[in-house]
């Protein structure tokens, strides 16, 4: 990989070029998408059952959209804001045209696929990685076993995934530019950066942590660049927050609308107790977190969740009610994790575990040992350039905004319900910042490292 780029006036000529590269079709680029296409056609015939599955009624929720009955729960009529509502909304206009609902699903997923594969290469350019790396990049981050995996599932996976890495590839130049110019001028990155965000949101809700622990890393990498400037420390950094403001923006309609039919704020969801809870109750300490079972074992968690039912109505909480009960299960959550603070600290640890381990813990044995081996030392690679990429780009300030991401997922999934496919949506990021690692250690070991590294 050549040298990390500088922050220094050539950086506006070399954003000119990546617009101007990136304006006409590639035949690279167009080889990495058409390798994507035939890797996600190929995953559903091998595994075309799963797109017949709802396991988060996202079908459901598009179905009803489509037929004009509102975004409501399973019995047509009651509101719900217990799922993010994007995805709905996505796979509603397909369903509403006609086209069946494993077809829509398929046809969504493998068009978030694509974007993503050219998010990445996208973003690699504008990290300053030279073509044959954007290329590598790109051939990672079309044939991640995860997201591909994820294709015939309803779930949000890719469309997250490719929403956050395309909103990365405008949010570094605005940042870039903003370093050696007044950030005004660059507001259009900044707009697009911002809508792309909210989007991000709408599909994953842990997105508006990462928003705000971005803006955060913005403006303090902005005002230690202006530091010798006084006089114009206070109005540039304060221009770091318009992209929050955009993404603010458009979740709005979300937000208002909640509150309109809960007269309540719900700028998420409205099952963030239950996931809070799912992760920190007395069974999942005993069975899992302080037991043998690597897994919650599925008879055991369907009676907690009987119990749990029985539990509300006794306290008498409507369990109709959404509001009453995410509220109900917060409150309990916190009771759990004060009652068992040993326990809790170990569920971090094995949370943590879980959101970066190399394959999936699953109760499902299905899946061959061979290809589990496989998948697990294709991300223990993607780990080992990650690890050297971190040191690599040590000081580019784009690498601290690319941290702040996933140390956003990293912190709320500290808490929250964790398992592997919950870092899907970092894998663009995460691919960028590993494959420039092992460039950089091969020219460590060719001796071809520029000097001014």
């Amino acid at each position: 990989m050549q040298a990390c780029p500088r922050i220094t006036s050539t950086t506006k000529s070399s954003g000119v070029a990546v617009r101007e590269q990136s304006s006409r079709i590639d035949p690279i680029v167009a080889g990495l998408l058409l390798l994507t296409l035939i890797l996600r056609i190929g995953m559903i015939v091998v595994d075309g059952e799963r797109l017949q599955s709802d396991p988060d009624a996202y079908v459901r929720l598009g179905t009803m959209l489509s037929e004009g009955k509102g975004y409501c729960a399973a019995d047509g009529h009651t509101p719900t804001a217990f799922r993010p509502v994007l995805y709905p909304i996505l796979l509603a206009m397909p369903l509403a045209a006609g086209i069946s609902a494993p077809i829509a699903v398929a046809g969504l997923n493998i068009l978030a696929a694509l974007i993503f594969v050219s998010a990445v290469w996208r973003l690699s350019l504008a990290l300053g990685m030279n073509r044959t790396e954007a290329t590598v990049a790109g051939l990672v981050a079309a044939c991640d076993p995860m997201l591909t995996r994820y294709t015939t599932e309803p779930m949000t996976e890719n469309v997250c995934a490719a929403l956050l890495t395309l909103s990365v590839t405008f949010l570094i130049p605005f940042l870039q530019q903003a370093l050696t110019s007044p950030p005004r001028r660059n507001l259009s990155k900044a707009t697009a950066a911002g809508i792309l965000l909210g989007l991000s949101a709408l599909c994953r809700p842990i997105v508006l942590v990462c928003v705000v622990l971005m803006t955060v890393t913005m403006m303090l990498i902005q005002w230690r660049e202006t530091s010798r400037q006084p006089a114009k420390r206070f109005r540039p950094t304060a221009w770091m927050v318009f992209p929050a403001i955009v993404a603010a923006i458009t979740v709005s309609p979300w937000i208002i609308r909640n509150a309109v039919q809960f007269h309540a704020l719900i700028p998420a969801t409205s099952h963030g107790g239950y996931t809070l809870l799912l992760g920190n109750n007395r069974v999942f300490y005993n069975e899992v977190v302080s037991g043998e079972s690597s897994v919650w074992d599925g008879a055991s968690l369907a009676r907690w969740q009987t119990d749990l039912h029985d539990q509300m109505e006794s306290s008498g909480i409507d369990v109709t009610k959404e509001q009453a009960v995410d509220q109900w299960m917060y409150a309990r959550a916190r009771q759990e994790i004060k009652l068992h603070p040993r326990e809790f600290s170990k569920a971090i640890l094995l949370r943590w575990k879980r959101f970066w381990a190399l394959t999936p813990t699953s109760a499902n044995q299905s899946v061959p040992r061979l290809l589990l081996n496989v998948v697990g030392f294709w991300y223990g690679l993607l780990g080992i350039g990650l690890l050297m990429g971190l040191v690599a780009w040590r000081r580019h300030p784009s690498l601290w905004l690319m941290l702040s991401a996933a140390a956003s997922f990293l912190l709320v999934h500290s808490f929250y319900w964790t398992n592997t496919r919950m870092r899907a949506p970092l894998t663009g990021i995460l691919v960028v910042i590993s494959v420039a690692g092992w460039f950089r250690l091969r020219q460590r070991l060719s001796g071809t490292v520029p000097p001014a590294e």
